[in-house]
């Protein structure tokens, strides 16, 4: 079908056919509950590719094993084979990357999806989104109804604003049952002030979120779509970035003001995106034991990576891991205590009471209904 004339059948369906690209490491103990929840809200088709298929043995099989609408791809094993069903100049591109940057990787596995996998299932829609995120899709509780909603409206992107989970406790495994207080996202609130021995730490970042603000996206499965960042998709023409709904103020599109119509962006609804950045100190420690000494850019220089608190942990367990491995998890347990957390039971009571935060119970973020 010709993708770019209108709406696709989805538009007869009352429903789109939806999945999810992931690309995923270290997830044996969080892999099954995040397929778990995601299938039972209504996303047809998951689409997992595991970065590090042996030390994911486990997680991955069983994941593979709870139905035939999950497909794991052991991307680490076919790397070769996913960078050519991309185009040429891109795949040569990415593949010098893709040892030493998980972003390239990200962006190959979901570019490749969007080429093979998802047509192949006959997926109208396709979100780009990580393992330690979970979709809420607000009150349109369905998941094809929204994006459904999406299709007649005319959109072909989406980005959805996302949250970020603010622990009360160390040691969570796995947090999506078990944190509940959430940092809402920027353009819903008006002025963050932290009020506590974190504001100096917020200020210090210029946003009262850690890691990403920018939410995660959503595209029409259609020849040409590809993936710009591990943020955004790119129709596959021109007039596609006038049809870019979104529910984050401000959203721009990097290279021209996407021209959104207020129809089509009031359609994202107030769909979310739940990011467990970091549960316990532990997860600190392993997030950046993996990661390394990455540099200040992305992509040999070409994407500057801002000054951060990624930044800094980086550098503060750098530092530490030359004294030795208990230095360095001495110091993932120090930055998650005095950055990440939020002990004071008062304090969490005041921005929740302030609108700076809200709760979300964690039930009805890991089970539907």
């Amino acid at each position: 079908r010709d993708h770019r004339r209108g709406p696709s059948d989805c538009s007869m369906r009352c429903r789109a056919t939806t999945a999810i690209v992931t690309t995923v490491r270290d997830v044996n103990e969080t892999l099954v509950v995040w397929c778990q929840y995601h299938l039972s809200i209504g996303f047809d088709f998951l689409f997992v590719y595991s970065d590090a298929p042996a030390a994911d043995a486990a997680g991955c099989a069983e994941a593979s094993g709870l139905s035939d609408r999950v497909t794991v791809i052991e991307c680490s094993r076919t790397r070769m084979e996913l960078l050519s069903a991309l185009p040429a100049g891109e795949a040569v591109r990415l593949k010098r990357h893709c040892e030493r940057e998980v972003m390239a990787r990200q962006l190959v596995d979901a570019w490749h999806c969007m080429i093979v996998a998802a047509p192949a299932n006959g997926v109208d829609w396709l979100l780009h989104m990580d393992a330690d995120e979970l979709f809420e899709p607000g009150r349109t509780t369905v998941v094809g109804s929204l994006f459904w909603q999406l299709s007649i409206s005319g959109a072909r992107c989406v980005t959805f604003q996302n949250w970020e989970a603010a622990p009360e406790n160390d040691g969570a495994c796995v947090p999506f049952g078990v944190h509940s207080l959430f940092k809402k996202n920027s353009n819903l609130v008006d002025k963050f002030n932290m009020n506590s021995s974190k504001q100096a730490t917020h200020a210090k970042y210029g946003c009262h979120f850690l890691f990403y603000d920018n939410g995660k996206a959503a595209c029409r499965v259609e020849p040409g779509a590809k993936p710009l960042s591990v943020h955004e998709w790119l129709p596959s023409d021109p007039g596609g970035i006038e049809c870019w709904a979104s529910n984050l103020a401000g959203l721009q599109y990097r290279p021209q003001r996407a021209k959104r119509s207020p129809v089509i962006a009031s359609c994202a609804g107030d769909a979310k995106i739940m990011h467990y950045p970091t549960s316990s100190s532990q997860a600190l420690y392993g997030k950046y034991e993996v990661l390394g000494d990455f540099g200040d850019t992305w992509f040999a220089g070409n994407v500057p990576i801002p000054h951060s608190f990624h930044r800094d942990c980086r550098n503060t367990l750098a530092r530490a891991s030359a004294r030795g491995r208990l230095a360095a998890r001495h110091a993932a347990t120090k930055l998650f205590q005095n950055c990440v957390a939020v002990l004071d039971t008062s304090l969490a009571t005041g921005q929740v009471a302030s609108q700076q935060m809200r709760r979300r119970d964690p039930r009805r973020l890991t089970t539907h209904g």
